[in-house]
């Protein structure tokens, strides 16, 4: 879409109004809000097309030259998705929508299959304390621009990221994945953690880049856990990680020394550290003997 030429903040807040036409503006805030969310809830209904060109026009007024403080607030009121708390009783399909403003999910239950996948999340997306069901859910190839929150949920199906690109912070600390979980080929521009997180089956992230700090520190592998060709451009914390299965770090990158302090593997037979790049220049040489005991026990397997 053209952006729009806009000529000053009055227009922008005319043609955010002219695009939520059942929204009443100086009515109080929590009727705006709550006609807002009853529109957001109908347009979505009606599927990807409909609900992308609305936000793709919501996205050109964003982007204008002039938008002041009062247009963001009301562009925020309008674009926010809120569902803090609801409960999808059947098959949630959001595959390939544009979100412009903030989603939040906190605390919400999904009992039957979900679909993110090839979203974009232009704004900050919070499914923090959710709930997804055995049947499944699927975020890959979406692109999540701002934070991605995903503290505290639990997953007791499958949970699908392949090709993902996380643009900000990644939050999974306290994550349950009571079922496989693949992050294959997904790139995190920003800081992620995984702190604490308990992978209960299978843990996938061959192929991952890293371009800031990753931590897994203290997270439980109950199943096998992929990092094999991954590249780590910075900090990367493996401490007091229990790695209950297989480990495969084959052909890995780290540009500075992994922190593997503490951690346990079950059986050092299914460790694979083989064609690790480990450019030394970034290490110091306390860090760099502890990695380099580390993998010599590995590959003698006691």
């Amino acid at each position: 879409m053209t952006r729009p030429h806009i000529v000053s903040s009055r227009s922008v807040v005319t043609e955010l109004m002219t695009l939520n036409p059942s929204v009443v503006r100086n009515t109080d805030s929590k009727s705006m809000a709550l006609a807002a969310y009853a529109a957001n809830v109908d347009r979505m209904a009606k599927g990807a097309t409909i609900w992308n060109k609305w936000s793709a026009d919501m996205s050109a007024l964003r982007n204008s030259d002039i938008f002041d403080p009062d247009a963001m607030g009301l562009f925020e009121l309008l674009s926010t998705i809120r569902c803090d708390g609801v409960t999808f009783e059947k098959t949630t399909d959001f595959a390939g929508f544009e979100f412009p403003g903030a989603v939040s999910f906190k605390h919400s239950t999904f009992k039957r299959e979900v679909y993110f996948n090839a979203c974009v999340f232009h704004d900050k997306a919070v499914f923090a304390s959710a709930h997804f069901s055995k049947t499944g859910a699927w975020f890959e190839r979406s692109k999540f621009v701002a934070s991605a929150d995903f503290r505290l949920s639990r997953w007791d199906g499958p949970a699908e990221f392949r090709n993902t690109d996380f643009g900000g912070v990644a939050e999974f600390d306290g994550t349950t994945f009571a079922n496989d979980c693949w992050f294959s080929a997904s790139r995190f521009a920003g800081p992620c953690s995984f702190k604490t997180c308990d992978f209960q089956a299978e843990g996938g992230f061959g192929t991952c880049e890293f371009h800031r700090e990753a931590s897994f520190a203290a997270a439980n592998f109950t199943g096998n856990a992929g990092f094999e060709a991954c590249r780590f451009r910075t900090n990367a914390s493996f401490a007091n990680v229990n790695f209950g299965r297989g480990a495969w770090f084959k052909e890995a990158t780290f540009e500075t020394v992994p922190f593997f302090e503490r951690s346990r593997f079950a059986d050092l037979r299914k460790v694979r550290f083989d064609g690790i790049r480990l450019p030394r220049a970034t290490a110091t040489s306390g860090q760099l003997k502890q990695f380099e005991d580390l993998a010599a026990r590995i590959k003698s397997g006691r």
